[in-house]
């Protein structure tokens, strides 16, 4: 008869271990920020896993199930609350903002072991620039694991250069399910389990609108450093390592917006002496080229080819605004040294 009870206990409690992945995979196909439910579902996971853990410790087959019956209780309750109060309105949210909503389920999803990992850098004095100093940094493709903090690493990178803020990171975000985006042109800069640095790159094109073709080259962008790791080579590794694979493809030319004071390095020139304009058919001084063919910008630049990028986009303010609430806080400041 014990048996009985105790088997029927492990059938309610593996009940509620359903329940609360049914509810788990509710609140993800919906793909909605709501940290308050975060928070309640990782109560009702501890509470569980407490209540296994006391069950096991138990020596009397009486205190078990008294102080099962009443932790059951709470867990039903929780589960109530959630359901009865939170979830009616997560779904109307996810039906008013589903972008918005899809953005921010997987981006904090992402970011609670960057997050964690900041916290213990942060932390623990090992893990200081003078011991990072002692590892050996590695350049090697970005994983999916690394989205998140490769676009913390981008965002303080850029945060306050050009502009309050920045929006490279968002850029970035969307810039790994564009057509164009070249995954295995793409790369991270390692050193001791750390993301220092990333480079992005991706398919342009230089349009010819008075003979209806379009060019296929080369770009990449944003590429960044966190500030901490900044005049110590990285960029200038994580630069050389795309300019080398793109010459080992046999890809034609790298064009992109930069400075050209940092950039005439790498071996880039002005795009304006091949006759390149912007997208909207300006010139700018930024755009800047580098030939791997020889001849090829040269017979492309005579019919004032257009440069245009998926990186040309500019998000919309209100998304990345939102989109920023993912991660740690950062003050935006209006600086000398911006261009706008």
């Amino acid at each position: 008869m014990i048996e009985d009870e105790g088997d029927e206990e492990e059938k309610e409690e593996t009940l509620e271990l359903e329940e609360l992945l049914e509810l788990e995979e509710l609140l993800e196909n919906d793909e909605v920020e709501f940290e308050e439910t975060v928070e309640t579902v990782e109560a009702i996971e501890e509470e569980l896993l407490s209540l296994k853990k006391d069950d096991e410790e138990r020596t009397t087959h009486e205190e078990r199930n008294i102080e099962t019956e009443a932790r059951t209780t709470k867990v039903r309750r929780l589960l109530f609350f959630i359901f009865v109060v939170f979830y009616p309105s997560l779904t109307q949210k996810a039906k008013e903002k589903p972008r918005k909503a899809q953005i921010f389920f997987k981006a904090r999803e992402k970011g609670r072991r960057f997050l964690e990992k900041l916290k213990a850098k942060e932390d623990n004095q090992s893990c200081k620039k003078r011991s990072f100093a002692m590892g050996e940094l590695i350049i090697r493709s970005e994983t999916e694991d690394d989205y998140f903090e490769a676009e913390a690493v981008i965002r303080l990178a850029f945060w306050n250069v050009y502009r309050p803020g920045c929006f490279e990171h968002y850029l970035l975000h969307f810039l790994r399910s564009d057509r164009d985006y070249l995954r295995d042109l793409s790369f991270v800069a390692e050193k001791n389990g750390y993301l220092e640095g990333g480079i992005y790159s991706s398919k342009a094109y230089l349009d010819i609108e008075e003979q209806g073709l379009s060019k296929e080259i080369m770009t990449f962008g944003p590429v960044g450093v966190e500030p901490s790791f900044q005049r110590e080579g990285v960029g200038t590794l994580l630069i050389q390592k795309v300019i080398a694979e793109a010459k080992a493809r046999n890809i034609q030319g790298i064009i992109l917006v930069g400075s050209p004071d940092y950039y005439h390095r790498f071996g880039f020139v002005p795009a304006s002496q091949y006759g390149f304009l912007m997208a909207d058919g300006t010139t700018n001084p930024a755009l800047l080229a580098l030939e791997f063919e020889k001849g090829f910008f040269q017979s492309i630049g005579r019919a004032k080819a257009r440069w245009c990028s998926s990186l040309s986009d500019i998000p919309d303010p209100f998304d990345l605004h939102e989109f920023d609430r993912s991660f740690p806080h950062l003050d935006k400041q209006i600086l000398p040294s911006q261009l706008e």
